[in-house]
């Protein structure tokens, strides 16, 4: 199953280490259902953004 248009790529910015540990676990543990290839997860503040991977065609923010 794709999850992603054609070439496109997912940041994942998360702010508690936990998470972004947790995060880069359920890829994994998924890839051969998905197709997580191009989902990259990174530990930081999301306030901040991403710099080395700017700029970006859409921002999705969440929280819960």
């Amino acid at each position: 199953m794709k999850v992603l248009y054609p070439n496109s790529v997912v940041y994942g910015i998360e702010h508690i280490r936990q998470l972004a540990v947790k995060s880069k676990y359920n890829i994994k543990k998924y890839a051969q259902k998905y197709d997580t290839k191009s989902i990259h997860i990174y530990f930081g503040d999301g306030r901040k953004g991403l710099k080395k991977k700017m700029p970006f065609d859409f921002i999705h923010c969440g929280a819960g």
